[in-house]
């Protein structure tokens, strides 16, 4: 069983057994295992595998939980990277976009968050 060749139902399955074990048997393979009494697989291969499935189910967990904005897209930037965003498209350093947002965000009475979130998405 070669990682790059499982499908996601046999990942699946990895995933069941390794939460699910048996007393004494490799949650991968299946195998008895032999050996130390705290041994949870039968080789470094089945080790492998069940990293490679917990990193898996862990980044399904990170992209189904990913925060997104109001129209459904996954949120990429916070308030620092607007700023950002807007110091090179006005050509300013972090100082003078920092006092371009502060008078934006005065002007429509909205704190500098949501000001320089506006000023990315109207400039």
């Amino acid at each position: 069983m070669v990682w790059k060749q499982m499908t996601d139902a046999e990942k699946e399955s990895v995933w069941a057994r390794m939460n699910h074990r048996e007393d004494r048997v490799c949650p991968v393979c299946g195998n008895p295992l032999k050996g130390r009494s705290i041994q949870k697989y039968c080789s470094a291969h089945c080790r492998y595998i069940a990293n490679r499935t917990e990193y898996w189910k862990q980044c399904e967990y990170m992209a189904a939980s990913h925060k997104t904005d109001k129209k459904g897209q996954p949120k990429t930037y916070n308030f620092l990277t607007a700023a950002a965003i807007l110091g090179r498209r006005l050509g300013k350093d972090y100082q003078q976009t920092m006092a371009a947002i502060r008078t934006k965000a005065a002007e429509l009475d909205m704190t500098a968050a949501e000001a320089a979130e506006w000023m990315v998405q109207h400039d």
